[in-house]
């Protein structure tokens, strides 16, 4: 599903590179654009999974003490939750959604935080790029192939990285 999975696939299995074939995911045709005046004074950030791996951890971290509305989709284990009581933020959380409820999060979002530390391709990101919203994601693969040009990177393990991008949003609205 990306160049990342196939670079893992040659390095653990005894494979020819030349038998591996990168064949791209693609999202369901309901997720289509859907114009919206982008709020950055009071964003609505949607964050999508609560894996390990999807760093909500540090996303909290890095919104405490702004004036954000979080958005998750996903379950929340308990250290979540008493982490995001104890940074009050203002959340939400959904879990086993269907398809046209995540479509309806996208829409009703102004961005996408989706600074993982590891993933296989990035759906999430295609999903909201297709709505038309703004993705902050990490800096690096397969984040940065999915995304194209078209994405803030953060340094997905630097707290204050992705607090800055999240904030510069609002210093550089010009230029969005």
């Amino acid at each position: 599903i990306s160049e990342k999975i196939k670079k893992e696939i040659l390095k653990n299995f005894n494979i020819k590179e030349n038998k591996i074939v990168v064949i791209p995911c693609s999202i369901s045709k309901i997720f289509k654009k859907k114009n919206k005046k982008i709020n950055l004074k009071n964003p609505n950030i949607l964050f999508v999974g609560t894996a390990v791996n999807k760093n909500l951890e540090r996303c909290i971290e890095s919104i405490k003490d702004l004036d954000i509305k979080l958005t998750i989709i996903g379950e929340l284990k308990e250290h979540h939750k008493t982490l995001l009581k104890k940074n009050k933020i203002k959340f939400f959380n959904y879990k086993d959604q269907s398809l046209k409820q995540i479509y309806n999060h996208y829409v009703n979002c102004d961005i996408i935080l989706f600074p993982s530390i590891y993933e296989g391709f990035g759906l999430p990101i295609l999903e909201a790029q297709a709505v038309g919203r703004l993705v902050i994601t990490s800096n690096l693969s397969p984040m940065k192939e999915t995304s194209g040009n078209a994405a803030i990177f953060v340094n997905q393990y630097n707290v204050s990285d992705i607090r800055n991008k999240i904030m510069s949003l609002n210093q550089n609205k010009k230029k969005i």
